[in-house]
């Protein structure tokens, strides 16, 4: 499923978490160029790993079929920690759920 407010901080350029995003993706060894603005982005905050779809390369550029990008799944080890100004735009599992008491 597609996180459709990670999107949109894509698309907007002059969007204030923009920048923290693409920050939070480079300090992730992630270049924000390879990553479509509709991709997903997943955090496992049990695995410390973050999984994002990415374009196809080849030589530096982007492998096409047809009219079509090519794009794979990659999985990195989470070596920052989102910030939480950008957290709640982003996909997590392996979270704790929190337990009301009563």
């Amino acid at each position: 499923m597609t996180n459709d407010h990670a999107v949109w901080l894509f698309e907007q350029p002059n969007y204030p978490l923009r920048p923290a995003l693409l920050d939070w993706l480079t300090a992730n060894n992630l270049n924000p160029e390879d990553i479509p603005v509709d991709a997903t982005i997943t955090v496992d905050e049990n695995a410390g790993t973050i999984t994002t779809d990415r374009f196809v390369r080849r030589d530096s550029n982007m492998v096409v079929d047809g009219d079509t990008v090519l794009c794979d799944k990659v999985t990195v080890p989470m070596a920052v920690r989102p910030p939480e100004t950008i957290a709640h735009r982003l996909t997590f599992t392996g979270r704790a759920e929190r337990c009301s008491t009563h």
